[in-house]
């Protein structure tokens, strides 16, 4: 992706809007309970915390994330699904606290799956190179939750959501410019639970992922 270098990718807004609509759509028929795309993988909830395998290396940050195999939480999460290295070459910083949970997927990829209230600021170039995923895993215990997505200020409907682990359009709305004015947002409350907001954004050469409860 060369946009934030080059205004050559710039696109007008009705043609961004056109490209946009199916990412959109994919997540309304996936994550919510009245969709009719089938759920993507089956559901992460793990009986307990495990040890921790060690911690994630992030450029230009003190701090760390500890690594585990499993953590149980009663909120979703979002996560990173790529290649390990790729991964954490675009990992540029973090801000907030939380676990990272480490599984293997097919192909030699992995899923990062972050957990607790934090924000990571991405390279948006590499992001684009590498096809990595951004993505949720609602546990079962948030299933039913009332949520909405989209755009700050243009939220859908709310609508139960699905337990369950679905792609996020992330990747596919910033190749287009459109997480620079706006931010996407997916949030929802549960009467049990409490509430969860997942918020993309990009400024200059960085996209910003995160959550907060």
């Amino acid at each position: 992706m060369t946009q934030q270098h080059s205004g050559s990718m710039t696109r007008s807004g009705r043609s961004r809007s056109w490209t946009v609509l199916p990412a959109l759509a994919f997540v309304l028929g996936s994550i919510f309970a009245g969709g009719t795309i089938a759920i993507a993988d089956a559901v992460r909830d793990a009986g307990g915390d495990d040890e921790t395998i060690g911690t994630l290396p992030i450029c230009g940050n003190s701090g760390q994330l500890d690594l585990v195999r499993r953590f149980y939480d009663t909120r979703p999460d979002f996560y990173l699904e790529g290649s390990f290295g790729e991964i954490v070459s675009t990992v540029v910083g973090f801000t907030g606290s939380g676990h990272v949970t480490y599984e293997s997927r097919p192909g030699g990829k992995v899923r990062l799956g972050f957990h607790g209230q934090i924000e990571l600021a991405l390279d948006r170039q590499l992001m684009q190179l590498t096809g990595i995923q951004v993505g949720t895993t609602v546990p079962e215990a948030y299933r039913g939750a009332l949520a909405a997505s989209g755009f700050a200020g243009q939220l859908t409907p709310m609508q139960a959501l699905r337990s369950g682990s679905f792609g996020l359009p992330v990747t596919a709305l910033d190749g287009v410019g459109a997480l620079d004015s706006n931010s996407w947002v997916l949030a929802a409350r549960s009467p049990i639970q409490g509430r969860y907001l997942f918020r993309a954004r990009a400024a200059a050469g960085i996209l910003y992922v995160g959550q907060t409860y």
